[in-house]
């Protein structure tokens, strides 16, 4: 998975902002991005500044079918 396919951020105190950034492939969910996106969730759960987390990303599939 590219690096740069999940985005994370902390626009404002208190918010986590994740964006999935996959426009090649209109941002389907493959298992690696699935993993990206549950370990960012998992750390912005442990992290006590964080108080809310948007996903965000248009417009997306339910999965890649380009990948087995």
């Amino acid at each position: 998975m590219d690096a740069s396919a999940l985005l994370v951020d902390d626009p404002l105190p208190g918010v986590r902002r994740l964006t999935l950034n996959r426009p090649d492939k209109r941002n389907a969910l493959d298992n690696e991005l699935r993993g990206a996106i549950l370990t960012a969730v998992r750390e912005a759960d442990a992290d006590p500044s964080v108080k809310v987390s948007i996903l965000r990303g248009a417009p997306c599939r339910r999965e890649d079918r380009a990948r087995p």
